[in-house]
C-alpha cells in the first residue's frame, strides 16, 4: 500500500478524534497539557488497536468472499465516510447535565469517546485486507493511523483551547469524504484491474 494513501486514510479516520479534542478543549481549557496528552494516548492508541482488530477479522473471511471483496471494502468506507458527513450536520448533543461542568478529558470519559471515534478505523482495517494488501500493510497502516491521531488530538486540544469555535465539526466533512474518494479508489481499480 503506498504511503501517501496510509495517510489520507490516516487524515480522514483521524478528524472524528481531533474534533472531541477540539471541542472537548474549548469547553474545558484548565490543564492543557494533561488533556493533550490524555487525548494523545487514548485517541491515537485506540485508532492503532482498532484497524488490526479490523484487519484481522478480515483476513479471516477474506478467502471466502475474494470475487467481491472490493465491493465490501467501498461499502464499509463509503458507509463510514457517510456516517461522518451525516454526523457533520447534526446539532450538537449536550452530552452534561444542565449546570454541570462537561470535562470529555475524564479518564472513563476519554475511553468511550476513544472507542467510538475509532470505529471507523476497525471498519477501514477489515477493507484493508480485503482489498488485496498484506499484513505488513495492516501494521504500517494502523501505525501511521495512531499516530497521525495522536499529533491531531494533541493539536487539536491546543487549537480549541486558542481558536474557538473555528472549525466545528466541519472537519467531519473532509474526513468521511477522504474515506469515500479511498473507497471508490478501491472500487474502480479492482473493476478496471
Amino acid at each position: 500500500m503506498p504511503f501517501i494513501e496510509m495517510l489520507l486514510l490516516a487524515f480522514g479516520v483521524s478528524l472524528d478524534a481531533f474534533s472531541v479534542s477540539v471541542s472537548g478543549a474549548m469547553t474545558s481549557p484548565e490543564k492543557p497539557w494533561r488533556k493533550a496528552l490524555l487525548a494523545m494516548f487514548f485517541f491515537g492508541g485506540f485508532q492503532f488497536i482498532m484497524p488490526l482488530g479490523g484487519g484481522f477479522a478480515g483476513s479471516k473471511f477474506g478467502p471466502l468472499i475474494t470475487g467481491f471483496d472490493h465491493y465490501i471494502a467501498f461499502v464499509l468506507l463509503f458507509i463510514v465516510g457517510a456516517k461522518m458527513i451525516w454526523e457533520s450536520f447534526r446539532p450538537d448533543l449536550d452530552l452534561c447535565k444542565e449546570h454541570e461542568k462537561c470535562d470529555v478529558f475524564k479518564i472513563k470519559s476519554m475511553f468511550v469517546l476513544a472507542v467510538a471515534t475509532s470505529i471507523d478505523a476497525a471498519a477501514v482495517g477489515a477493507s484493508i485486507p480485503l482489498s488485496g494488501h498484506t499484513s505488513a500493510d495492516l501494521l504500517c497502516c494502523s501505525a501511521v493511523m495512531g499516530v497521525v491521531t495522536g499529533i491531531f488530538s494533541f493539536s487539536g486540544v491546543w487549537i480549541g483551547r486558542k481558536a474557538g469555535k473555528i472549525f466545528g465539526r466541519k472537519t467531519e466533512i473532509i474526513g468521511g469524504l477522504v474515506l469515500i474518494a479511498i473507497g471508490f479508489k478501491i472500487l474502480i481499480s479492482h473493476l478496471f484491474a
